[in-house]
């Protein structure tokens, strides 16, 4: 990856993912510039992408160290930040308004506040789980409060 041409290098490695979807340098590299850009929550979601094409966990411990930089700098920018700071941030996000609007995530969300248990139980589909997690990521979910 040239020194801050991380836009270049993200085509780079689209390129690559189409050429060989199985490809898992392409998925960590672009992870890579992804954080690089400070885009933590793109990051997260290359990584997620690089453990479903991991299928040996070859790669599991490179993909699980980019994961944890990535939080640790998304928490980090997030620290001190207060309830109205959350909730503006989460506001201009479109990823995550677009999951709050949905109306099958807000029925899940809803049960889960009465039923935390309920939770574990829609974690199981994955697609329900990515966008959990991507409420989770965002401050949306907060867990052990």
């Amino acid at each position: 990856m040239k020194l801050l041409e991380f836009p270049s290098a993200l085509d780079d490695c689209d390129q690559a993912i189409k050429r060989d979807p199985k490809f898992i340098r392409a998925y960590l590299r672009k992870a890579q510039a992804y954080f690089g850009m400070r885009d933590y929550s793109k990051c997260l979601d290359m990584c997620e992408a690089a453990t479903q094409v991991d299928e040996s966990g070859a790669n599991k411990r490179e993909i699980d160290g980019q994961q944890q930089k990535a939080l640790q700098a998304m928490y980090a920018t997030r620290d001190g930040e207060t309830e109205e700071q959350t909730k503006e941030r989460i506001q201009k996000d479109p990823e995550i308004m677009a999951i709050m609007s949905d109306p099958v995530m807000n029925s899940i969300l809803q049960q889960a506040q009465n039923d935390p248990s309920a939770l574990q139980e829609h974690m199981k589909n994955p697609a329900i789980r990515a966008k959990i997690t991507k409420l989770t990521y965002a401050g949306v979910i907060r867990m052990g409060r």
